[in-house]
């Protein structure tokens, strides 16, 4: 997995010192591949095994697509609470 992030930041006084503020976030993550060995399932009926192996394969992706798209909301939320 590839993690990157960009920021929006400036600098601001807070009880008489400089702190860096975020003023906005957007974090990506990227899922290069998945690689999971599962044997003996389904009683080792092989196309059940496969069918559900690629079922878990596409999953894992749209899990991710979705994570990472309320990641970034949750952060900006965070950020407008906190400004």
């Amino acid at each position: 997995m590839t993690t990157t992030a960009e920021c929006e930041m400036d600098f601001r006084k807070l009880e008489g010192e400089e702190v860096m503020w975020l003023k906005n976030i957007k974090v990506d993550f990227i899922v290069g591949e998945l690689r999971i060995q599962l044997d003996n399932l389904f009683n080792g009926n092989k196309i059940l095994g496969k069918i559900f192996y690629v079922s878990l394969r596409f999953v894992s992706v749209a899990v991710m697509l979705i994570f990472t798209e309320e990641f970034s909301l949750l952060l900006k939320v965070i950020l407008d609470v906190i400004d």
